[in-house]
């Protein structure tokens, strides 16, 4: 919200109130107003469904697309195809430079006299910037556009087109505008598959180019498919650190799902909207938008079967920043070094994978507004003391913590206890929990606040402390109100309870309470 200059959010009990209206043929509103007209296009010559998914990919809007659909995209590892970026760019570019060639050079004379090559890239750069208006212009759509444009920009220049120097030069330019974004899932993802990529089909170019020159039609066919093989496997092991820090996650079967969808995606739906696009002036989109509603179908259908076969997710606890670094960092040299010296790398990674095997999860976690309360125990059951209240923050939580969604159960009931045995035992007024020697209670209620003082080393209530308790740690709704959200640590004889603001520290964008 602080980088895209917004300083607050809400909502409004009344109706909207116009103080002043658009001015006419504003530059904004002329691409709002034909985003919107597009939309509305595809909302009725499409399904509900397949016309969600269709509007993401022609103008950026994904709002329309059923949950159901989303998560299966996720869990397929089909996701990205729902975000347009470099993917997007460059096939519905693509789609119009081989066309604009084989038009121009099928004209009699045309190839003789001018570059038709280098004519058909100009049109697809200014293809590209139309499609990245249309898109919205988010920052991975500029950041796509641009290695997009320069990729055309060096096929006029004679130059090749495809090298690291190009994704440095990139990620520079961003960087320079968008400092901030070095630190998203956006940014790390499409920069480490891109350059993975490259390094990868760089390496063996003079094989892969050695084959296509011999080959017949099935050939090429199955070198498409491999080529399909091996550009997901490059690209999810290049993002696969990236997924598994913000998102704890991994699709297990992302290369059947690709190698099923990505076909469908690259010869059917972005060419159709291409035609689509050229067709909507003249009002004869009707028959090629119901062509990509068949073909969204399928990916549809293909997203949910990889999705619901066994053991599609890998999941893992919140991955620390330092298992990150050392990820990136041998990324890099992989990537750069020559011969014997990439074995450098391997320290970094195995380092990395230390990190990961020895994170230290929190047991207990209590949210801003103290709602929300979870307690994990030892046999890695996460309890919650809501079900209903934050629904965000408890899948967040579960995620974080490696666990399925909507995995947390409720606190027990008085009288019972957790399946982990008597380390929680609860009562109409909260709960008592034992872990490794340190005994914490929460309170709902300020009834009984004295007795636990007297029992309790940590003191968990979401109302303000009646009063001081000699001895022992309070958390209450002051605490969670001026330092954030609370987790709390097992480390043996020592128990560790830390703050988002203990994480977040001082800086512009983190409000000052």
């Amino acid at each position: 919200m602080f980088f895209k200059s917004v300083g607050a959010v809400g909502f409004s009990y009344g109706p909207v109130e116009v103080i002043e209206d658009a001015v006419p043929g504003h530059f904004d509103l002329f691409i709002e107003e034909l985003r919107h007209k597009v939309t509305t296009r595809i909302l009725a010559h499409m399904h509900a469904r397949e016309g969600g998914v269709a509007s993401a990919l022609m103008v950026g809007q994904r709002r329309a697309i059923v949950e159901d659909d989303q998560q299966a995209m996720r869990d397929a590892r089909l996701a990205h195809m729902l975000a347009i970026s470099g993917l997007h760019i460059g096939l519905f570019s693509g789609v119009v430079f081989f066309f604009a060639r084989f038009v121009l050079v099928a004209l009699p004379g045309m190839a003789l006299k001018y570059p038709v090559k280098k004519i058909a890239a100009v049109l697809a750069i200014f293809a590209g910037v139309f499609y990245m208006l249309i898109a919205g212009m988010t920052i991975p759509t500029q950041r796509a556009m641009m290695m997009t444009g320069i990729v055309f920009l060096a096929i006029i220049l004679d130059r090749s087109p495809l090298s690291l120097r190009l994704v440095a030069f990139a990620a520079l330019v961003v960087l320079l505008f968008s400092p901030e974004s070095l630190l998203s899932a956006s940014f790390q993802m499409s920069f480490s598959a891109v350059a993975g990529l490259i390094a990868f089909y760089s390496a063996i170019q003079g094989w892969w180019r050695a084959q296509y020159s011999q080959a017949g039609i099935f050939r090429r066919a199955a070198l498409y498919v491999l080529g399909v093989v091996m550009t997901t496997v490059i690209a999810t092991l290049a993002t696969a650190p990236f997924a598994l820090f913000h998102f704890q996650k991994l699709a297990v079967y992302a290369v059947a799902g690709n190698i099923l969808a990505m076909p469908v995606l690259s010869f059917a739906v972005m060419p159709l909207s291409v035609i689509a696009y050229a067709l909507m002036p003249l009002g004869l989109e009707g028959f090629v938008l119901g062509l990509m509603d068949m073909a969204i179908g399928l990916i549809l259908q293909i997203a949910h079967f990889v999705a619901d076969l066994q053991y599609a997710v890998l999941r893992i606890p919140l991955m620390p920043v330092s298992a990150l670094i050392c990820f990136t960092g041998g990324f890099v040299l992989l990537i750069l070094l020559r011969g014997w010296l990439r074995s450098v790398s391997l320290v970094f990674l195995i380092t990395a994978l230390l990190f990961i095997l020895n994170v230290k999860k929190p047991f207990m976690l209590i949210s801003s507004d103290f709602n929300l309360l979870a307690y994990q125990d030892q046999a890695e059951q996460l309890y919650v003391s809501s079900r209903k209240a934050n629904r965000f923050k408890r899948g967040i939580w579960e995620a974080s913590l490696g666990l399925d969604e909507d995995q947390a159960v409720l606190l027990p009931k008085e009288g019972e206890f957790g399946d982990g045995g008597e380390d929680i035992r609860c009562a109409e007024l909260g709960c008592r929990f034992e872990r490794g020697g340190h005994k914490i209670a929460y309170l709902r209620e300020t009834y009984g606040f004295l007795e636990e003082c007297a029992w309790a080393d940590v003191i968990l209530m979401p109302e303000p402390a009646p009063s001081k308790c000699e001895d022992v740690r309070v958390i209450d709704r002051f605490d969670v109100y001026y330092r954030g959200a609370h987790a709390l640590y097992d480390e043996g004889e020592r128990l560790r309870i830390k703050s988002v603001n203990y994480k977040r520290g001082k800086r512009p964008w983190v409000a000052a309470r």
